[in-house]
């Protein structure tokens, strides 16, 4: 079985709410490393992203120590690679900004992802790949595509700080896909709902997607509430979930826990065909990887994740 995973690799510098920093591969990585070390023996997975010049070595040595990772498609750019500043204002909240994005994936970028499994698109810069790509990608491949929103929702200002807008073509987008994530302030903006925190008009938004739009499934995360899941079930019947975490945890760092969520999704979900016990997954992984700081590697992951994840589940 093989997973693609399209997205964009990030230098990440981290501001913490004590003024310390830390410094580490952002972005797409997330994403990845998670599915690695989470994805059962004999799996497949095959990132397809542009990386700068710049970077290229640094991703290079972080790819050859994932397991069942194939780095042959990721494509090398003379452009300088994308570099994000986070820095924390709550535990739960931070500004970011951003350098320039990545060139997006065309259509000849993707054209090995076309006898994957299942692709995970990942818009880590709202730019990651257009939108004729992934349109070829849901006509002429049987993959299932889950499709993370991410900062589709967050434009750029001339300082490179990005901040929310909502995109006028997003519906065009979640048409081509199968599954679709979002966090809550994305669904907020998208819903035109005035509190950020808002099951009832989250679940009204969810099933007007679910039935308008051709989705299979649809995930809200929530941060320490957990997730609202949404099923496309026959006609117009629409299963939505409202799945909390399942330990109180208290989040040292919470960057990269919804790309963690996704890959753990997406690797729960091609073995078990089990929405909902997918998101339950996708929840315990990402609580977990809130428990330390900067990007999970195996070590991190032997520590803070394997032994509280369940993984005979």
């Amino acid at each position: 079985m093989t997973i693609g995973l399209i997205g964009t690799f990030i230098r990440d510098r981290i501001v913490m709410l004590d003024g310390s920093e830390v410094k580490s591969i952002g972005g797409l990585y997330h994403s990845l490393a998670n599915a690695a070390f989470l994805a059962p023996d004999g799996m497949r997975l095959l990132p397809v992203a542009r990386v700068g010049a710049d970077f290229w070595l640094d991703i290079q040595a972080m790819i050859s120590e994932l397991p069942q990772v194939d780095g042959q498609r990721l494509i090398r750019d003379e452009q300088p690679n994308t570099l994000v500043t986070l820095i924390y204002k709550s535990p739960n909240r931070r500004d970011e900004i951003s350098t320039q994005p990545m060139r997006p994936l065309s259509t000849d970028d993707v054209l090995p992802l076309r006898q994957a499994d299942a692709v995970l698109v990942n818009m880590i810069t709202g730019e990651d790949i257009s939108r004729e790509a992934l349109q070829w990608l849901a006509e002429n491949s049987a993959a299932l595509l889950y499709f993370d929103l991410h900062t589709m929702a967050l434009d750029r200002d001339e300082a490179g700080r990005r901040v929310f807008r909502k995109p006028p073509d997003w519906q065009e987008w979640l048409r081509l896909v199968d599954f679709v994530q979002m966090n809550q302030e994305e669904a907020r903006l998208l819903a035109d709902l005035d509190s950020e925190y808002n099951i009832a008009g989250f679940r009204q938004f969810m099933h007007e997607v679910l039935t308008t739009l051709d989705c299979r499934g649809m995930n809200i995360t929530l941060g320490e509430n957990g997730a609202l899941a949404g099923l496309y079930m026959n006609g117009n019947d629409v299963e939505i979930r409202h799945i909390p975490v399942p330990n109180s945890i208290e989040p040292v760092d919470i960057i990269g826990c919804g790309d963690a969520f996704s890959a753990a999704f997406l690797i729960h979900y091609l073995q078990t065909a089990d929405f909902f016990q997918a998101v339950e997954f996708g929840n315990r992984i990402a609580s977990l990887n809130t428990t330390f700081k900067g990007s999970i590697n195996r070590e991190k992951f032997n520590q803070y994740v394997r032994p509280y994840a369940h993984l005979e589940a």
